[in-house]
């Protein structure tokens, strides 16, 4: 995401230099907003406690109906924070209707072509979509966050563990509720290869992120390392979908929302908030046309698939379009 005059954004750590450098265009951010930050933190933990909690007494998060509004809180809670993507690619831009057009199009057209992959190689679109939630979700944790804090251990490969670490525990706590997931998700029994190598890689990288969780709390950062310990928790504690959605809903969405409010709607809250409504009701169109076209026979597996693949689809240029609009910005577009 980009915002012209806007300080260099929380970089989004990479798995090449390439990646970091182009999420790096983004121009939000996260380094403000920290009582935002403790405000989302402690209402993450106290809902993890709530979750556990009911869990205890008997609820079961893999419950068909349970499973179903997760699905639907993925879609109605964690879209509006891609909306920013709109106002920032408009920042700084020509706005002529052949420039409008030109960027609805190619921002289209990337959804549309991972939406062609889910049909055509659906194991390696639910590959990619791991890979790219690991690079989106590095954001929470790079180290452009905690820059305020002199003394924080600055290290992009660190805060890379944490994003591998909440995508690949659940293959250690919860292998084969997530291989049956996995295997619905791509209609294909090989994806379970996918939680076969997560397993494998999910002690190394809890390893690392838990040596950076103590760096973080000695040098200052112990409500950031307090968040990180809830949010691994979550994802051992809670069933894979459960766990997701909590961290995705209750952490990642309002970080990045709070963040791109405060510095975009700046004297136009009124159009913000329409742009926000609008780009919302427009995803979830996309996430009815999903939902219509799925092939899943149950009406849960078919909302699972649903939220998923619409988040993937539209993660994809929620993750490039930066770097574009990077170079449009020295274009005639």
């Amino acid at each position: 995401m980009v915002v012209s005059g806007s300080p260099p954004i929380p970089g989004t750590t990479a798995v090449t230099s390439a990646g970091l450098s182009a999420s790096r265009q983004s121009g939000l951010s996260f380094a403000s907003g920290e009582n935002d930050f403790n405000s989302i933190a402690r209402f993450f933990a106290f809902a993890l406690l709530w979750c556990v909690g009911l869990q205890a007494l008997g609820l079961d998060f893999a419950d068909e109906t349970v499973t179903q509004t997760l699905c639907a809180a993925l879609l109605l809670l964690g879209l509006p924070h891609g909306t920013f993507d709109w106002q920032l690619l408009h920042a700084g831009l020509q706005r002529s209707i052949y420039s409008f057009a030109f960027r609805l199009a190619l921002y289209l057209g990337l959804a549309a072509a991972t939406y062609l992959v889910w049909q055509i190689a659906p194991v390696a679109a639910l590959t990619l979509f791991l890979l790219i939630a690991i690079v989106h979700f590095a954001e929470d944790w790079a180290s452009d966050v905690i820059l305020a804090n002199p003394s924080a251990i600055k290290s992009e490969f660190l805060a890379l563990a944490m994003p591998i670490s909440i995508i690949t525990l659940p293959a250690l706590s919860h292998p084969e509720m997530l291989r049956s997931i996995f295997v619905m998700l791509s209609g294909d029994a090989s994806a379970v290869i996918l939680v076969d190598a997560m397993i494998l890689l999910a002690p190394v990288a809890t390893g690392v992120a838990t040596a950076k969780i103590f760096m973080d709390c000695a040098t200052g950062e112990v409500s950031r390392g307090i968040a990180a310990i809830c949010v691994l928790s979550a994802m051992v504690l809670l069933p894979p979908i459960a766990g997701f959605s909590l961290y995705f809903c209750l952490y990642h969405s309002p970080v990045h929302f709070s963040t791109g409010w405060k510095q975009l709607t700046a004297g136009r809250a009124e159009y913000s908030a329409l742009m926000v409504a609008g780009l919302t009701i427009g995803g979830l169109i996309i996430a009815a046309l999903v939902y219509t076209f799925g092939q899943n026979v149950s009406v849960t597996d078919n909302l699972v698939a649903t939220a998923f693949v619409t988040l993937s689809i539209l993660t994809v240029p929620h993750i490039v379009m930066p770097s574009l609009v990077s170079r449009l910005r020295h274009s005639s577009l």
